[in-house]
């Protein structure tokens, strides 16, 4: 990843059936992040609000923010999202670090709950470091690229899409690279003053593909996230290559 690139967000994702609130499940998951506290909210009349999102009362979570990590359970997903380190650890560290921690967590999920994967995703967020003006260079050169790995754009508006073939495991499945352009601001207290500063951001969703034959084992979900940083690298090759 280059200098004008740097990590601000992880998110990992299972598809998978909804996942209630139980005392024996959490204290399995309080086993791989102690110090983490659930957070209830079956009784709450309206949508909760976490991370910018609405949710509905069925959602619960699980907050670790010594490790600025929350993990989200929704009807049929799973969001397990961290906050990059403010000690400003190399890339790698912080993905070795990130995905050390995913696959146990997921494969004590699928043990526990017993069931499969339909899609799963890793989506990291990227903060572009460079001035406006290259960032409004880089974006009008976006529409000059037809193709990534030989295979052709589907989508371009504020999002591109593509979708290529990869291997889990033994087998072929189609992969979807979503890369969404977009502003943003950021709100930090100095001083008691609130201060805002304005962000060019990279949004990466790296998915399988929603297809009605897709099912995935634990095996298979470790061998996708073992993969996270390689195919995140690959897409953001394609957009800064040098």
């Amino acid at each position: 990843m280059g200098n004008q690139l740097k990590l601000v967000e992880f998110r990992a994702t299972l598809f998978t059936a909804y996942i209630p609130y139980t005392f024996d499940f959490y204290t399995k998951v309080h086993e791989l992040i102690p110090g983490c506290v659930p957070v209830l909210n079956s009784n709450a009349p309206e949508p909760m609000n976490m991370m910018g999102s609405l949710y509905p009362p069925s959602t619960w979570t699980i907050n670790a923010p010594s490790r600025r990590e929350i993990i989200i359970f929704q009807p049929n997903k799973i969001d397990y999202l961290r906050l990059t380190d403010e000690d400003e650890n190399p890339t790698e560290v912080q993905w070795n670090d990130f995905i050390g921690s995913v696959k146990p967590l997921f494969e004590m999920i699928l043990e526990f709950s017993g069931q499969t994967v339909s899609r799963m995703a890793i989506a990291p967020k990227i903060e572009f470091k460079d001035t406006i003006k290259k960032w409004d260079e880089f974006i009008k050169a976006q529409f000059s690229h037809p193709e990534f790995e030989g295979h052709t754009l589907i989508e371009a508006e504020f999002t591109q899409t593509f979708r290529t073939p990869r291997k889990i495991l033994d087998s072929e499945y189609q992969i979807n690279f979503v890369c969404k352009f977009m502003g943003s601001q950021e709100i930090k207290m100095t001083n008691g003053v609130p201060k805002t500063r304005d962000l060019q951001l990279i949004e990466l969703d790296i998915n399988t593909a929603p297809l009605p034959d897709y099912d995935f084992s634990k095996e298979a979900v470790s061998d996708f996230f073992n993969q996270a940083e390689t195919l995140t690298n690959d897409i953001l090759k394609f957009y800064f290559p040098t």
